[in-house]
């Protein structure tokens, strides 16, 4: 596929999702990349475009240099977002919540702590990505390594 047909096939699936809506995506592409620029409201709608990019049958990398840059009536205090976070860690299913650490700079959540399990790193982040005034999420949480018995 020729880079103008990639990328009216990319706008076309950005398009096509009603919660990218309101966003301000632009698409390059380069030689080996696929390169996202622009602002979105949410960590959510950052996360979501380069999913829907990811879909797109190439070969390309992709480059994601989305800025998060939360409207106005999705703006959160960090205390506000971190109490959030811990709640939706606590109704989260297979999430491990007294091993999991939340620190929240600046709309930044940094999650830590240690796990058994790969897919509990991996949920704790899934629970935590839709809350608002989030501009990204750093998984630090580690996954403990059992010698076999």
């Amino acid at each position: 596929m020729n880079d103008n047909r990639l990328h009216t096939k990319i706008i076309n699936k950005l398009n096509s999702e009603p919660t990218l809506s309101h966003t301000q995506i632009t698409i390059s592409i380069k030689k080996n990349e696929i390169v996202l620029k622009g602002k979105v409201g949410t960590y959510c709608e950052e996360a979501l475009a380069n999913a829907v990019v990811k879909r797109v049958e190439t070969e390309k990398a992709i480059n994601n240099k989305l800025k998060v840059v939360p409207f106005l009536f999705y703006k959160r205090s960090d205390v506000e977002i971190e109490k959030a976070a811990i709640h939706a860690l606590h109704w989260a299913f297979l999430i491990p919540e007294e091993e999991i650490k939340i620190m929240v700079e600046e709309g930044h959540i940094t999650i830590y702590g240690n796990v058994k399990h790969n897919e509990q790193k991996q949920r704790a982040k899934e629970a935590i990505k839709d809350l608002f005034g989030i501009i990204a999420i750093h998984n630090h949480i580690k996954v403990q390594r059992f010698p076999k018995i």
